[in-house]
């Protein structure tokens, strides 16, 4: 008999999981829809409670959460792994800076950037998305790392860039805040100039493609934009959103950006207006065209902020 199974990676003794969800023969749709989790945190502690129904169509899924404070998952990760190597691990994770002469036992070198951004990108990964935002500002003005100066180090690069990006509100980085703002215009011009950079193809490369791959694998079957649309998307509570690239059924590609900011905004609802609007993109004619991103791009008019940035990604 088919059952659903729920599991955490890594599997720390810190989170412990109840499963009472169903199987039905529906079609996976929007799944994570279907699906209710509740979370109690108790000390060090979290237990995850997940019920409702998931349909057979979907197979294997995941989802990300944050519900571990850094030093408990830091420990707990930490003695899971070092319990593998037949090792034993006493004592608590304390905070605190690197003494002036300490020795350095060992040395971890991170994968290439672009292979870090891919896994952001493509499966929406919040937390790796939090630390690449952090090593920006220790890499720019030194460690310790900090938001500031994370903060300090982007908007440099906007200005060295020329790009203008009105409204923009940054804070801890990965999208997890009800802080951060970004207007549409404003996301549009970073594309547009991510686009001419000589990093494009590895951006472009990073971002899901629509009915093809990451966050975005199920959407507009056996629709003309399939294969042809690298988008990612962000969503938070009242806000839904989508940016990327689309190469239209003409071989022109275009930047496409939109925000929905509304309190009653949900996947299913915002789903067929991101659908509607990349086949649209896909099929539009000459008639009407103003501006692939292949011809010069003008300077942008001044107007006001038009949108709010994804505050989670899918």
């Amino acid at each position: 008999m088919a059952a659903t199974i729920f599991t955490a990676e890594p599997a720390l003794p810190e989170i412990q999981i109840a499963n009472n969800v169903t199987l039905d023969n529906a079609a996976c749709g929007d799944w994570r829809a279907r699906i209710r989790q509740d979370v109690v945190s108790e000390g060090a502690i979290a237990r995850f409670t997940f019920t409702g129904r998931l349909s057979t169509q979907c197979q294997e899924q995941a989802r990300y959460y944050s519900v571990l404070a850094p030093q408990v998952y830091a420990g707990g990760l930490f003695r899971v792994l070092w319990g593998e190597l037949g090792g034993q691990l006493h004592g608590a994770v304390r905070e605190g800076f690197v003494p002036r002469g300490a020795t350095l036992v060992a040395r971890q070198e991170s994968p290439a950037l672009a292979e870090l951004v891919r896994d952001i990108n493509k499966y929406s990964n919040n937390v790796m998305a939090r630390q690449l935002y952090l090593a920006l500002g220790a890499a720019t003005f030194g460690a310790p790392a900090s938001t500031e100066k994370s903060e300090r180090a982007i908007r440099r690069w906007l200005a060295e860039k020329g790009l203008d990006v009105p409204g923009l509100t940054l804070e801890n980085g990965s999208g997890l805040s009800r802080n951060e703002r970004i207007s549409a215009r404003g996301l549009g011009n970073v594309l547009v100039a991510a686009w001419r950079s000589p990093v494009m193809p590895e951006l472009i490369a990073s971002m899901p493609v629509v009915g093809v791959d990451g966050t975005f694998r199920r959407r507009i079957r056996n629709a003309g934009v399939n294969g042809n649309a690298h988008i990612k998307g962000g969503s938070i509570n009242g806000v839904r959103a989508i940016a990327g690239y689309v190469l239209d059924s003409s071989g022109r590609r275009w930047s496409v950006v939109c925000l929905i900011n509304h309190p009653k905004v949900t996947n299913a609802n915002a789903q067929p207006i991101f659908d509607a609007l990349l086949q649209w993109v896909y099929s539009r004619s000459e008639k009407g065209a103003t501006r692939p991103l292949e011809q010069p791009l003008r300077e942008p008019s001044s107007g006001p902020t038009t949108g709010q940035s994804p505050s989670e990604t899918e």
